[in-house]
């Protein structure tokens, strides 16, 4: 079974169909909205439908308040569904935010007109694990420094990193 499986993905990687690992957004699984004074921000969480693994993509967007002109800040896939993770979307003050998951962490400071993305499997390539790359908890202050906590690697008990930013998290160290 493995040898159709691997001449399937590597005739599917020639022909550059990219829906074989990566899927397509299916039918909403759920809807969470938040905002401020200034802009808002909803995730949404789509069945995945991918020929291998099917799975759920969260996309994260940012509107004006008072407008319906959504724009896409990311779109993560996941191999398991999990709940929409309500407390990585958080407001500093009337123009900055910050939300994360998984890996990626993005912020603005310009009332949700603009986001930086930061992706630690990019940044941190010394943690061979995805689990300790993943991302558990951000402080981002107003004056733009913060921490993150990243999850603690299962053989490296007690060594729990933390990275620190002083410009809102567009490079962590």
């Amino acid at each position: 079974m493995l040898i159709p499986l691997i001449t399937l993905a590597l005739g599917a990687s020639i022909l550059g169909i990219d829906h074989f690992y990566q899927g397509k957004r299916g039918k909403v699984l759920e809807q969470w909205e938040t905002a401020n004074a200034t802009f808002r921000v909803r995730v949404t969480a789509y069945e995945e439908k991918a020929l291998i693994i099917p799975g759920a993509i969260y996309v994260f967007q940012s509107a004006l308040v008072g407008s319906e002109k959504w724009q896409e800040i990311m779109a993560l896939e996941f191999d398991d569904p999990v709940p929409i993770p309500r407390e990585h979307v958080c407001f500093v003050d009337h123009r900055t935010a910050y939300a994360f998951m998984g890996e990626t962490y993005a912020v603005t400071t310009d009332g949700g007109q603009t986001w930086t993305q930061w992706n630690s499997e990019a940044a941190l390539k010394d943690r061979a694990d995805v689990l300790s790359r993943s991302i558990m908890k951000v402080d981002l202050s107003s004056d733009g420094s913060g921490r993150m906590q990243l999850y603690e690697h299962p053989d490296q008990k007690g060594a729990v990193p933390i990275l620190r930013t002083q410009d809102y998290g567009r490079n962590w160290n």
